[in-house]
């Protein structure tokens, strides 16, 4: 009797194991990130446009991060997948493979012209270090074409997931070849809309 019993029971745990065990294994199947992690989508290291394998730390002086697709055809698989996502998970998988990114430099920006508006002493020092500025991030990030008191910089307008994959150089790899997204130049319209209700908006100290 007692050993029915005990049998009994393990047939019991066997089925209860069986039925988590299937559903782990449909939730993964379920789960939007499957697939995103495979070796269609790595990392690579740039220097001087080519794609270089670092072996010490000087090999990384000058050297950049960006994602590596196997083909065309797994770039434009992750842009489909990007496009199921919003902009603070696409943002998400870049960065926790420890990509600069467009919005790294954004960032940056930010705090730089905080910095000209705390240390100049004159709207002249004040607007000398600010196209400065401007010309440095050239072709990277852009300023409100439609409202010059609106001194900040901003991400590009995003035509084709293009400011989600490429680097803070806008660089990208497509079968160990090193490609140059660039941007559409224009500003958001939801940049502009903030912008003319009064948000984002930078006004020097000075």
């Amino acid at each position: 009797m007692l050993k029915q019993f005990k049998t009994a029971v393990l047939a019991a745990i066997a089925i209860v194991l069986s039925i988590a065990i299937g559903s782990c294994t449909n939730e993964d199947l379920d789960s939007p990130n499957q697939g995103t992690s495979s070796s269609d989508v790595t990392v690579a290291w740039i220097k001087d446009g080519k794609v270089v394998y670092p072996k010490s730390r000087a090999d990384f002086e000058g050297a950049s991060k960006a994602l590596s697709f196997s083909s065309k055809e797994a770039l434009n698989s992750h842009k489909a997948y990007l496009s199921t996502l919003g902009p603070t998970e696409r943002l998400n998988f870049i960065e926790a493979l420890g990509v600069r990114t467009i919005y790294t430099i954004a960032e940056e920006a930010d705090e730089e012209l905080e910095k000209i508006g705390s240390n100049s002493n004159s709207e002249i020092e004040f607007r000398q270090k600010y196209n400065s500025l401007v010309e440095k991030y050239t072709g990277r990030l852009v300023t409100n074409n439609q409202d010059e008191t609106d001194l900040n910089l901003y991400v590009p307008e995003d035509n084709d997931m293009e400011t989600y994959y490429v680097n803070d150089n806008l660089q990208y790899v497509v079968d160990g070849q090193v490609y140059k997204q660039y941007t559409s130049g224009q500003l958001s319209e939801a940049d502009a809309a903030m912008s003319r209700s009064g948000n984002y908006i930078y006004t020097p100290e000075v």
